[in-house]
């Protein structure tokens, strides 16, 4: 099997899907998703959805796992940190 080509989930300026895990986060004290991966090719992003939600039923089944946790997923367009910094303004 060849490595997976990882990319940056923070990188602005690519087009990459973003592998996300609802989660305690420790450092915020609060739940929340947390990206765990991201991807410039679709089939690896799904194979990675698809292990980490295998991975996670797992975790659930032997109790080191909260049942409200989930792992998801979205494409992230490059620009996209900038429009919602702006939306969340209100400048559109």
């Amino acid at each position: 099997m060849e490595p997976v080509a990882r990319v940056d989930p923070e990188d602005d300026s690519i087009e990459r899907m973003v592998v996300f895990h609802y989660r305690f986060d420790h450092s915020r004290g609060q739940r929340r998703q947390v990206a765990v991966a991201a991807f410039d090719n679709e089939e690896e992003f799904m194979n990675e959805l698809e292990r980490l939600g295998a991975e996670l039923d797992e975790h659930k089944r032997i109790g080191i796992a909260e049942d409200v946790e989930w792992i998801s997923g979205f494409t992230k367009e490059p620009g996209y940190r900038e429009r919602m910094r702006r939306m969340r303004r209100g400048v559109g």
